[in-house]
């Protein structure tokens, strides 16, 4: 039968050859963006996935396409465990997704994800209980400010932000930083903001 045909020929199939075929049906590679396309995609890749098990966790690795990404979560030909695979994929559109609904283990494997968006979502799921400490440390000032608007005032860890560069961070450092470590921060540029200066 047919069920079986394909399940014969999924032994001669690499896993080189199916990440071939998946993108050969991508969107981007066709330039098509007509979304009964992307559905129809999503649908067949899916369907077939299922006859080739074993190269399921290099072709979510692989995957770039946020829509597919999507469809296929929603298609019910993998399993929400299986999801955590996406984390390495090379976009940060799909990272996000996977950030969005993955397990809190899976979640915290991501706190260090290159992709501002991608580790926002990760410390908004998160919360500041447990990672405030890394979330003050971060590179984005979005992450940062998301931390100071929780951190109890005079908590220790403020101090190491006097050189903080972002004004609107620097706003809440100032109204939270130990009142004795104050002059600490007279040298820092954000005073040159007469709002700032004046709330100082």
């Amino acid at each position: 039968d047919r069920v079986s045909d394909l399940s014969n020929f999924s032994n001669g199939f690499s896993e080189k050859e199916f990440l071939i075929l998946v993108d050969s049906m991508s969107s981007e590679s066709l330039s098509i963006e007509d979304y009964s396309w992307r559905w129809y995609r999503s649908d067949i890749i899916g369907r077939t996935m299922a006859f080739f098990p074993e190269h399921l966790e290099g072709v979510l690795s692989a995957c770039t396409d946020p829509y597919f990404a999507r469809s296929l979560m929603r298609s019910g030909a993998i399993r929400l465990d299986q999801i955590k695979h996406m984390r390495n994929s090379p976009s940060k559109q799909v990272r996000k997704i996977v950030a969005e609904i993955c397990s809190l283990e899976t979640l915290t494997d991501m706190v260090n994800d290159k992709a501002v968006q991608v580790r926002k979502t990760v410390f908004a799921r998160l919360g500041p209980v447990g990672y405030i400490d890394m979330m003050l440390k971060d590179r984005s000032a979005d992450i940062r400010y998301m931390a100071l608007e929780f951190a109890p005032k005079g908590y220790d860890k403020l101090s190491e932000m006097t050189g903080e560069i972002s004004s609107k961070v620097f706003r809440i450092l100032i109204e939270k930083i130990k009142r004795e470590d104050l002059p600490l921060l007279l040298s820092n540029r954000n005073l040159k903001n007469k709002y700032i200066s004046d709330a100082f």
